[in-house]
């Protein structure tokens, strides 16, 4: 049976919200992905997950799925990717999530960027039942920091999309 539960309207600019249903357990999520962080030379794509079970209809946990930032020739840029690992159950419930970044070079006067490389890491959220999933520190193994400077990836998105940053994963 459904319920009304709340209102949910992502941010639109370059593409249209894609949204699906997982069941992690027991419970159902509905995924939304939609524009992230965007501007000139940079545009991200943000994913919130909606907890059905819970009463009310708010994100337990977002992160960046996809990104760019180059923002002009004969700069430095990256590219990240971030998804699902796996889940644990149980009292206390575990994401493990996957994100890599590709840095690399735009020159003018080459087509192809010159690749300076690629950093992936895997990294751990929980939550206690009918919470949000957090960070976790004593299961990952880079900082908080590290991930939100880098990959963008926060549990906080541009939510009121009326003034983001334009680095990955710095809302105003």
């Amino acid at each position: 049976m459904w319920r009304f539960a709340g209102h949910y309207a992502p941010y639109v600019k370059y593409f249209p919200p894609e949204q699906k249903l997982i069941h992690l357990g027991a419970t159902p999520f509905l995924l939304v992905t939609g524009q992230g962080n965007a501007g000139s030379g940079l545009s991200t794509k943000s994913e919130d997950w909606f907890d059905l079970n819970r009463l009310q209809f708010e994100p337990v946990f977002s992160m960046p799925v996809g990104g760019r930032i180059a923002s002009h020739p004969k700069h430095f840029g990256r590219e990240i990717h971030s998804s699902l690992i796996s889940f644990r159950g149980g009292v206390t419930e575990y994401l493990r999530i996957r994100y890599t970044v590709h840095y690399f070079f735009d020159d003018i006067d080459n087509p192809e960027p010159i690749d300076l490389g690629t950093k992936t890491v895997e990294e751990v959220y929980s939550r206690v039942p009918r919470g949000d999933f957090e960070f976790d520190s004593t299961l990952s193994k880079v900082s908080k920091d590290e991930i939100e400077t880098v990959f963008g990836a926060s549990t906080r998105t541009c939510r009121m999309k009326t003034s983001c940053a334009t680095t990955f994963g710095t809302p105003n």
